[in-house]
């Protein structure tokens, strides 16, 4: 199954530094390797295809992208998605 997972900077005007120590990118607790950390510019947003094989004979299952930034310039504004 290929997973598409999507993370924005909605702020007009601010970067969005993404911490690296503190992003979380999980598929069935699996760490996703790849994910581009660096400053996101005001108004962009990142696409992460993520390719998993999935037991199909689990009643359920989820799948989550999770991470953390801080407005650059803004002390303990974090952001999370």
């Amino acid at each position: 199954m290929i997973f598409s997972f999507e993370y924005c900077n909605q702020n007009p005007t601010q970067f969005i530094d993404l911490k690296e120590d503190a992003t979380i990118a999980l598929v069935e607790t699996q760490n996703i390797v790849g994910l581009n950390k660096s400053n996101i510019p005001p108004g962009q947003c990142r696409r992460l295809f993520v390719t998993r094989n999935i037991n199909t004979c689990k009643r359920f299952f989820s799948a989550s992208l999770k991470v953390e930034g801080l407005r650059n310039g803004v002390i303990g504004d974090y952001c999370y998605g």
